[in-house]
């Protein structure tokens, strides 16, 4: 038996607009950009993680200046 939302459609198909802001989501990490990471998250949204059992919650300002600090690192390398 294959599942169906309730309009009939295979919830299995990914919506192309989730997929261009998980692009984006990537290439902003990958870039050390914070505009695109602005692009694709809500200012008052908060990233979730667990570590040994703990759940970490980092607001989205703190995350994108930890991605943004990423990038001194990264252009010295370059």
């Amino acid at each position: 038996m294959f599942a169906v939302t309730s309009d009939g459609s295979d919830p299995m198909t990914l919506d192309p607009d989730l997929l261009v802001a998980i692009e984006t989501y990537f290439d902003a990490i990958h870039d050390c950009d914070i505009q695109k990471l602005s692009a694709v998250f809500h200012p008052q949204s908060s990233l979730f993680d667990a570590d040994n059992g703990s759940i970490f919650v980092e607001p989205i300002d703190s995350f994108s200046r930890d991605v943004a600090g990423l990038s001194l690192y990264t252009s010295d390398a370059a």
